[in-house]
């Protein structure tokens, strides 16, 4: 477990200001280079100091000027202080002397066997293998290929409603047989009249067949 020194500057019961410490000594006065710095006349340069000792912690004023007081008694050398005293530095610089215990933070190493550091080491250099493989492949070209088939299916397509020009041709005729033989035809058959029409076919080919 660890301590921390706590030291509260206060203006009555308000705390003006909090400062915690992790060393062993702590110095106290108008000095800049002193740990807790009071930049005040009345405070003397080098004026408390506090330390910890084997069995807790002491305060000792440096012969300050305006003199440090510990509960309500001025002290002139080494006194014991213990976490809440309150240390008035000349006339208004109070201080609230606290220690707060922390645990450490211990950091636990894992120790590895000797095989499964070995497996450990061919299991990353084999990731390793496959990721360099990865990066060295390039990747399949799969915009082209759909591009291409897209492409073969549209011509297909076009292949498909393309009629071949003998089929327009044969179309055409078969119109034409139809409008210009069927038709008559049928027309003529139904209204008899192929000896009006056609009376000196007839008669040549057998006389006498149409009046």
């Amino acid at each position: 477990m660890a301590e921390i020194i706590r030291i509260n500057i206060k203006d009555g019961d308000e705390i003006k200001k909090s400062l915690d410490f992790e060393k062993s000594e702590i110095v106290v006065g108008r000095d800049p280079k002193s740990d807790l710095v009071i930049d005040d006349i009345e405070i003397s340069r080098k004026h408390l100091v506090i330390s910890k000792k084997r069995d807790g912690y002491i305060a000792e004023d440096k012969k300050s000027t305006n003199g440090t007081f510990i509960r309500g008694k001025r002290i002139g050398g080494k006194v014991d202080v213990v976490s809440g005293d309150l240390l008035t530095l000349g006339k208004d610089h109070v201080l609230e002397f606290l220690v707060e215990v922390v645990p450490e933070m211990v950091e636990q190493e894992h120790t590895i066997e000797p095989e499964q550091a070995d497996k450990q080491k061919e299991i990353t250099e084999a990731e390793s293998v496959k990721s360099d493989q990865m990066d060295a492949e390039p990747a399949p070209a799969a915009a082209p290929a759909i591009k291409g088939k897209a492409a073969n299916k549209k011509k297909a397509e076009k292949q498909k409603t393309k009629r071949p020009t003998w089929v327009i041709i044969l179309l055409a005729a078969l119109a034409f047989i139809v409008i210009f033989c069927v038709i008559p035809f049928v027309v003529i058959e139904a209204t008899n009249q192929w000896c009006d029409l056609f009376a000196g076919f007839f008669n040549s080919m057998s006389p006498g067949v149409c009046p």
